[in-house]
């Protein structure tokens, strides 16, 4: 329809509601000690199942963020389209930018300042 969407806003680690997608049972060790670490400092919404219902709620500002585990192609593309359109940072689990068909599947989407301070709990996890 010709309109711009609506950006969405910074917020503080403590206040955000992150969204953990991704079945459980394709998480590795680093991912099930990345929910229980961002458990304990904020608030952590489990996955719908539904890729693009997460999308949705981010994209609108009904969550904050959103990391994604394991996640295809198909699951990404919606939000690394989306995210940069209404002001969210989009790059992988290393903070490297996300590629069409890239090999690694885990992605941290989130508003700037929000994103580099989950990132640094991600990395110091995974690492």
């Amino acid at each position: 329809n010709g309109k711009k969407l609506k950006q969405v806003s910074d917020i503080q680690l403590e206040k955000a509601i992150v969204v953990m997608s991704g079945y459980t049972s394709y998480w590795n060790e680093g991912e099930a000690k990345l929910d229980q670490v961002l458990s304990k400092k904020i608030n952590i919404r489990g996955s719908s199942l539904s890729a693009i219902n997460e999308t949705l709620w981010v994209v609108s500002g009904r969550m904050h963020a959103l990391t994604f585990a394991g996640a295809f192609t198909w699951d990404i593309a919606p939000i690394s389209c989306f995210g940069p359109e209404v002001g969210l940072k989009v790059t992988r689990k290393d903070g490297q930018p996300w590629k069409l068909n890239d090999k690694k599947r885990g992605l941290v989407v989130a508003p700037p300042k929000l994103h580099a301070e989950l990132l640094k709990i991600v990395k110091s996890v995974q690492s």
